[in-house]
């Protein structure tokens, strides 16, 4: 090898250099705009200038828009959708404030629940659902049978309080709440067979049941983790565990239904990231009426569900802004919507 062919690889070499460093001092090239939708763009546009892509707050898979798998199944009858949406377009009746059971939880409890536990709030939600009436709710915080510390609940003095607002005639509870009562407590197979719980009196059965739901089954350390970082397995194993732990020590007293009203009181208090809700319970009189009228033909599995239920709030929300649990109760409301006013048949 000669002196000029020295030269001329020297050369070379310094350009490859050279174009190998530039090449990795740039960003990759996006595909063409031909291959690539109008949000893909956005995004990647947002990612190159190192700005965060902000998901949609909604209950689906957690994907970015532009990625995300979440619809209902095929065959929905969109023309009842279209017209709750219309209802809903223009009825008084359309947020939490308008009832008479949530607004009070709302308007007493918004403050106080601030920096209690996710765990302390169902629990005391769920008793509120149990004895869903405005004056008990003012005792229980003004007499402190709810705490909001350690050991967050007087049950003695709530049982007290329950007592003698019944001995004066007062009501306790709501047929809308379909008065689900506490029957059996399940107890493990070395201690015995299930106690019956048919001749303990009324109010006691009821405090005794807010306490097995609320403290003895409740999913606290699912729920401790998601207060830290909010995540959608987290979300959907604690509403599971809390379901299948109250089943496992008691019957009668706990249902979808019931925890779909203690959520509805929890939203109404307190913000969650929609991106981390990946269940909901979908086994409600008046949620099984609106898949029926959706899909009259067809069994829907409980993903299924969930995913009608996602797609009835997005549509809803785009008619009134509105939260998940509202947006879900219109299903219900439209049949016990009564001159603008929420129907309620109340029960001792």
């Amino acid at each position: 090898m000669n002196a000029k062919q020295v030269v001329r690889r020297y050369k070379r070499m310094k350009q490859r250099e050279y174009r190998k460093a530039q090449l990795q001092s740039k960003p990759r090239r996006p595909p063409s705009k031909a291959t690539a939708t109008k949000k893909q763009r956005k995004n990647r546009k947002a990612l190159l200038q190192n700005k965060p892509v902000v998901r949609k707050a909604r209950p689906c898979c957690g994907y970015l828009p532009s990625n995300c798998v979440c619809k209902p199944p095929p065959g929905m009858k969109k023309s009842h959708l279209a017209a709750l949406c219309r209802r809903f377009g223009i009825t008084t009746l359309s947020s939490v404030q308008d009832t008479t059971d949530v607004s009070t939880f709302q308007t007493l409890m918004t403050k106080r629940c601030e920096r209690v536990p996710l765990r302390i709030l169902l629990a005391y939600a769920h008793t509120h659902v149990v004895f869903n009436q405005d004056h008990l709710l003012r005792s229980f915080i003004k007499k402190k049978a709810f705490l909001f510390r350690p050991p967050w609940f007087n049950w003695r003095l709530l049982q007290s309080i329950v007592n003698k607002s019944k001995q004066t005639g007062q009501r306790c509870r709501s047929s809308n709440y379909r008065s689900t009562i506490l029957q059996k407590i399940r107890l493990p197979s070395h201690i015995g067979k299930a106690r019956l719980l048919k001749s303990i009196d009324a109010v006691k059965r009821d405090v005794l049941a807010c306490r097995l739901v609320g403290e003895d089954a409740m999913p606290a350390a699912c729920l401790d983790l998601y207060d830290k970082n909010p995540s959608r397995d987290l979300w959907k194993a604690s509403m599971l565990s809390w379901l299948e732990q109250v089943h496992s020590k008691c019957s009668g007293c706990f249902d979808h239904y019931y925890l779909k009203c203690s959520l509805d009181r929890a939203f109404a208090v307190r913000k969650f990231n929609y991106a981390t809700i990946s269940w909901w319970p979908t086994e409600c009189p008046a949620y099984q009426l609106w898949f029926k009228l959706l899909y009259s033909d067809k069994s829907l599995t409980t993903e299924e569900k969930f995913q009608v239920l996602c797609q009835t709030y997005l549509a809803l929300n785009r008619t009134k802004n509105c939260s998940l649990p509202e947006a879900l109760a219109q299903t219900c409301w439209v049949h016990r919507e009564k001159n603008g006013t929420l129907r309620l048949i109340e029960d001792n």
